[in-house]
Parts: C-alpha cells; sequence; structure tokens
C-alpha cells in the first residue's frame, strides 16, 4: 500500500473539465487523465495529431469508494460521472478525440495487466493504430482494507512473502 498526498490537487481547466465537475471528480479519474497525458508528452506526441486517430484506451480500475466520502444529501448526477469507471476510460478519448475502443477493465488484482493484454490485442487485430493502457486505483475508505483482512487476503507480515 502507498499512501498519495496532494490527490486533491489538479488542473481541471487543462482538460477541459469545469471546475464545479472536478471539485467531485474521483482522484482516479485525475490520476488517470495526467498519467495519459505523460505519457503522450513522455512519447513526443503532439496530442493534437492523436485527434481522429484510432488510438484506444486501456483503463485498468475498480469501482471506487470515494463517493463514500459524499453525504447522501450531496449525491447528484457530478458525483456519478465522477466516479464512474466507464467514464474514467472515456474521459481522455472524449478530451483527444480518439476513434480507438476506451474500455474500463476490472479483473481485480490483474486489471492492469488485462488492460495491457487487451491493448495489444486491440492493435493486432486493428481496432486500434495505437493504444494508451495502464491502471489506477485509490482507495479512499478503510472498508476494502478491513474486508479483505477479514477474508485472509492480506499478508500477515505486511509484505509479500515467499511462495
Amino acid at each position: 500500500m502507498g499512501s498519495l498526498e496532494d490527490f486533491d490537487k489538479f488542473d481541471p481547466t487543462f482538460f477541459n473539465i469545469p471546475p464545479v465537475d472536478a471539485m467531485t471528480m474521483d482522484p482516479q479519474q485525475r490520476l488517470f487523465l495526467e498519467s495519459c497525458w505523460s505519457c503522450i508528452e513522455d512519447a513526443g506526441i503532439k496530442p493534437s495529431d492523436l485527434s481522429n486517430s484510432k488510438c484506444g484506451v486501456f483503463a485498468g480500475c475498480a469501482t471506487s469508494d470515494y463517493e463514500k466520502l459524499f453525504s447522501e444529501k450531496d449525491l447528484n448526477s457530478r458525483i456519478l460521472m465522477g466516479s464512474t469507471t466507464s467514464i474514467l476510460a472515456a474521459r481522455i478519448s472524449y478530451l483527444l478525440n480518439l476513434r480507438g475502443p476506451a474500455l474500463a477493465i476490472e479483473t481485480a488484482c490483474s486489471s492492469s495487466l488485462v488492460a495491457v493484454a487487451e491493448a495489444c490485442n486491440s492493435i493486432v487485430l486493428g481496432n486500434s493504430d495505437m493504444a494508451l493502457a495502464g491502471g489506477v486505483c485509490m482507495i479512499a475508505d478503510p472498508s476494502l482494507h478491513i474486508m479483505t483482512s477479514k477474508a485472509g487476503m492480506l499478508s500477515q507480515q505486511g509484505a509479500l512473502s515467499d511462495i
């Protein structure tokens, strides 16, 4: 487990997202957008050159618990859009006007690996000419840790053990 500081620091206007929407956006969506943008920059690709391209987006992710941090009276459509995994995958596609598939993939602990494998398959099959693939998981509430601990799914030593 790692702890992420400043997860609420995000420049929504850079991604053409209204600040009011960004306030209720799951940090997983923010992190995935920022990481995709960094990958594009690191590859030396001009983002505008991707417009109308068959670039796919494959996001390994899980349903978030971020909306649990809001009270029932505060729940609204912005929180729904900001926490839906299909929107997570589609945000970068929408921003860059990509024409490839945009998939949110949830396969428990292998989500990122499966996302990369599906991106490769999409390229081999000709559904994508290139792809952004990766994963994101941010747990905002301790419930999942408690449940997985009670299920015996976590290391008793607090680290991977030799098998």
